[in-house]
């Protein structure tokens, strides 16, 4: 019995998985009345990307050298690149999921370090409650989708102003068959 349970927990933690995200991020900026205000904003666009379980689970970190580029709808050149290791927190029992990542953020050719925090809990945001969904499914065994907010301080040099870096992101993982 434990060694049937051993093997199917080896085949779950070892499947592939199909990841596909949707992001959509709002660039917010303070008015002179302390009020914020939307300035431009990216996607939503989504990413497609093939992981494992074992991959995501592993030591609870997960290291990426992919740069994300695009153009915000304002045609401003915005990237996005992860300086270390994801640190990830996820509860297989409630579906809850905190995420603890460092990402190099540039916007117009300005670059700044960006400490985030994803969650699939609720985050006091500039419009109030920004809220997250914690996972729905059985990770690994059939589909699971999630929904993780953030709200990231963006500020490239002293002098500047600060942004606010409005983050949506909807997760779904299919295993493949």
């Amino acid at each position: 019995m434990i060694a049937t349970f051993g093997i199917v927990v080896a085949n779950t933690a070892t499947r592939a998985l199909t990841v596909r995200v949707s992001t959509h991020i709002k660039i917010c900026q303070q008015t002179a009345r302390g009020k914020w205000q939307v300035i431009d904003e990216v996607g939503p666009t989504k990413l497609n990307f093939d992981a494992s379980l074992l991959e995501l689970a592993t030591g609870n970190k997960v290291r990426s050298a992919f740069t994300w580029k695009t153009k915000t709808k304002k045609g401003r050149a915005y990237s996005v690149r992860l300086l270390q290791p994801a640190k990830i927190k996820f509860n297989p029992v409630n579906g809850r999921c905190n995420t603890d990542l460092m990402f190099e953020v540039t916007l117009d050719g300005k670059k700044a370090r960006v400490p985030g925090r994803l969650t699939t809990e609720s985050h006091t945001g500039p419009f109030g409650l920004a809220k997250g969904r914690r996972a729905r499914g059985i990770l690994g065994r059939n589909r699971t989708s999630m929904k993780l907010v953030s709200v990231n301080k963006f500020q490239p040099d002293a002098k500047s102003a600060p942004l606010l870096l409005v983050c949506d992101e909807e997760y779904e993982l299919t295993p493949k068959k």
